[in-house]
């Protein structure tokens, strides 16, 4: 019994996942109210659902509220304050009606009924208690940003003219935003789009990297003054003392980009132990190039809808409207007076346009269905793309297979992707090389990136650099992202071109500034090793920290090994081992072998053998070979009951599938 007990009790650490460290904690509150029974809006759901995807994108864990009620919003802000106490930024943004009231600024839900002035402060949450809520957590920074002023929906009903949102002073270390100057009204976008002006801005803005907050605010202050011809003017106020970025800066002014992936340390002579290798890292090398992603992305186009889920959400939306216009009908029919019967008639004529609207979105929601059910290459790749994102891998290939004999070159590029990485199909690169060379040379970017890393490598195609480099060319001409790392790569490497530093920093920032992930890890590479930059552990810290928190697995092995060997930071083997383990969740195989010198040696981890003999044969298994001699170490100085539980551990997890243990295929 207890043999089982330690074997489970194994398999549930291996299965654990850590989520990747951060520079800093960001916790944000978002809440957009559209459905308001008189004057609804448009945009505020979509504008907070939209700003969730970018903030989760940048790194902050994140609270949605979407058409709250007043007591929804009150507990939220509450528990928003609590998990600041914590300490990191605090994030709060709130899209909807917002009104002032003898100076101060209330936030409306949607059960708001008020028929007096008096009533808004029982009836919505007053943004001081916001503001309250961060100032008592006594965090680092907080941010506030209110897309609010829309025009007063209960003006008529109040005393007093005041519109808009009133000015609040910020608290030290805080920074409140405004869509709108105090005292003005900010827009919806009416009919005209899915965000409001000031949240179209913002997002564009805050995922540009290295742009302080407060230039991010600047710039979506021009925007929205041009776009409402200065009708808007968009408002902060701040009591910040230091910087803050949505998106982490680079190493320079920015152009854009990303590295190439290297390990740090290689797997040198066969009889070394871990040990010995630990005691060398971080020499000067030139950093070893790892050829492919290590995620797949097999949609070389934005990904489409499911079509049957669009028509049937239109057709939804529609009867709601429809269900609430006719409840709209019976509430002016019972009105008593003839004021109140003048606001449900305003209410209905919004939700006649709403209506009218949704009738087209329905309408062509069906058109897009029946062009996707029709006889051409661009439907059938539309519906393996529905397939592929439902996880039906063999069925996406079936449909791209069918659009690439047709010479459709999003379909050939995608099925050289399923080729590539054995997804619905089984793996084979010759397959896969001739599928990427026929989408390659009707010029799609993604396939010309990955034909042109094939020559250089050799995979499923003779080696041929110089080929390969010509590919990247065209590639990285139109932007893409991985053929600006490859190429990045062949001139760090001097693969088909002369070795250029300079050159492969150029297209690593191209790279890079597009979000991908393996180009910043090479350039903390580039910072750790000192090629072509100046050696700067502290800078290399930060571009792998950026791409660690898009979880890619080389950042996050040489976070837990700078982290081991306090380079640019502290010592601190407990840090070393959440980066690690995560590294080793994706199938590093270094990443696995050092999880288990950390469980041999006891540190930053209880000391336990059993754990570690199968972190060290998991590791050998994926290909690291020095950790072999620390397999027969354990070997003999484990008991045989210590050796015999090992051994069942591995052999469990080798028979237990990746979808049980949370680790790749």
């Amino acid at each position: 019994m207890r043999r089982l007990v330690t074997l489970m009790s194994l398999v549930c650490l291996l299965v654990l996942w850590t989520i990747p460290a951060q520079a800093e904690r960001r916790v944000a509150l978002v809440i957009g109210n559209s459905t308001y029974k008189v004057t609804p809006l448009k945009n505020p759901v979509n504008d907070a659902r939209d700003i969730v995807a970018a903030l989760k994108a940048l790194g902050f864990e994140v609270t949605l509220l979407t058409d709250a009620t007043h007591q929804q919003m009150e507990t939220a802000v509450r528990e928003f304050g609590a998990k600041l106490q914590k300490g990191g930024v605090g994030l709060f943004f709130y899209a909807g009606h917002g009104v002032q009231v003898s100076g101060e600024n209330y936030l409306v839900p949607i059960d708001s009924s008020m028929a007096v002035e008096a009533d808004v402060k029982y009836g919505s949450l007053n943004a001081g208690k916001v503001l309250a809520q961060m100032e008592d957590a006594g965090n680092e920074l907080n941010i506030v940003i209110l897309d609010a002023c829309r025009t007063n929906p209960f003006a008529r009903s109040f005393r007093s003219a005041e519109q808009g949102l009133a000015r609040m002073d910020a608290p030290k270390g805080s920074l409140i935003a405004y869509a709108t100057a105090p005292g003005k009204v900010a827009a919806d976008s009416g009919g005209g789009g899915r965000n409001s002006p000031y949240t179209s801005s913002l997002l564009r803005h805050m995922r540009t990297p290295g742009l302080k907050l407060e230039d991010t605010l600047k710039r979506v202050r021009v925007d929205v003054m041009r776009s409402t011809s200065e009708k808007q003017i968009p408002w902060d106020y701040s009591s910040l003392t230091g910087d803050f970025y949505f998106s982490q800066p680079l190493a320079q002014p920015l152009q854009a980009a990303t590295a190439s992936v290297s390990t740090p340390v290689s797997a040198e002579k066969k009889d070394k132990t871990l040990g010995d290798v630990f005691a060398g890292l971080f020499k000067k090398s030139e950093p070893q190039t790892v050829a492919i992603p290590q995620q797949a992305t097999i949609i070389p186009v934005p990904q489409a809808h499911d079509q049957q889920q669009a028509q049937q959400a239109a057709d939804a939306e529609l009867q709601a409207l429809q269900s609430e216009l006719v409840k709209h009908e019976q509430a002016a029919n019972d009105a008593k007076n003839k004021a109140e019967r003048k606001k449900i008639e305003a209410g209905k004529v919004v939700l006649r346009k709403r209506i009218e609207d949704a009738k087209l979105a329905k309408e062509q929601a069906e058109i897009e269905g029946k062009e996707i059910e029709g006889n051409s290459p661009e439907g059938w790749f539309k519906l393996g793309q529905q397939e592929y994102n439902k996880i039906n891998y063999t069925e996406a290939v079936k449909w791209f297979r069918k659009a690439a004999e047709r010479g459709h070159a999003h379909s050939q590029g995608a099925l050289g992707l399923a080729y590539y990485y054995g997804q619905g199909i089984s793996q084979n690169y010759v397959e896969s090389a001739n599928a990427f060379r026929k989408a390659a040379e009707q010029g799609e970017p993604l396939s010309q990136a990955y034909i042109g890393m094939m020559y250089n490598t050799g995979s499923g195609i003779p080696q041929n650099a110089l080929e390969g480099v010509k590919w990247l060319h065209k590639s990285a001409e139109q932007e893409n992202s991985y053929g600006c790392f490859y190429l990045g790569d062949a001139y760090s490497k001097g693969i088909g071109v002369n070795k250029d530093f300079k050159e492969a920093l150029r297209y690593y920032k191209l790279a890079s500034g597009q979000g991908n992930a393996m180009a910043q890890s090479a350039i903390g590479n580039m910072y750790l090793d000192g090629l072509g930059v100046k050696l700067d552990y502290e800078e290399a810290h930060k571009w792998f920290s950026l791409a660690a928190r898009q979880g890619e697995r080389s950042a996050l092995l040489s976070l837990g090994l700078m982290s081991m060997k306090g380079l640019g930071m502290a010592r601190n083997y407990s840090e070393a081992y959440r980066y690690l383990i995560d590294s080793a969740k994706q199938g590093n195989a270094y990443a696995l072998a050092t999880v288990g010198w950390l469980y041999s040696n006891g540190l930053g981890v209880e000391k336990n053998d059993i754990i570690a003999y199968t972190y060290f044969s998991l590791g050998v298994q994926k290909g690291f070979s020095v950790a072999k001699s620390d397999v027969e170490r354990l070997k003999r100085e484990m008991g045989s009951i210590q050796l015999s539980e090992a051994e069942n551990a591995v052999r469990t997890w080798r028979t237990l599938s990746a979808k049980e243990l949370g680790y790749p295929k």
